[in-house]
């Protein structure tokens, strides 16, 4: 037989970014897969103003201006209060969710930020 069981009942397989309350980044379980995050320990931040997205590269090394991914069973998490408070990008309110990219050129994922 050829057919393949689908087992990931009640979970989100697009890629997204998650901007907490309390100021964390949040990566669901469909971005920890796509992009392989358990391979990486950290995140280098960028933010693009005119475009109004966050850029997120990955890297294994621990250098300098790079965020700890911490990275539990199927969801991930990094440091993002000085940051957003630095861009002002609001948070506190609710947790705000975005789709998140692979931009090859950049060699990072991006979420576009802007309000619908």
């Amino acid at each position: 037989m050829s057919f393949e069981m689908f087992t990931r009942m009640g979970r989100g397989n697009k890629p997204a970014l998650s901007i907490r309350k309390n100021g964390q980044f949040g990566l669901n379980s469909g971005a920890i897969e796509k992009f392989k995050l358990v391979e990486y320990g950290y995140v280098v931040l960028y933010f693009d103003k005119a475009r109004k997205m966050i850029g997120l590269r990955p890297t294994v090394e621990n250098e300098e201006y790079a965020q700890k991914l911490i990275v539990k069973k199927d969801c991930g998490s990094i440091g993002g209060k000085a940051f957003l408070d630095f861009y002002e990008i609001p948070y506190g309110e609710k947790v705000r969710k975005f789709e998140l990219k692979w931009d090859e050129s950049e060699k990072m994922m991006v979420a576009i930020i802007r309000e619908k």
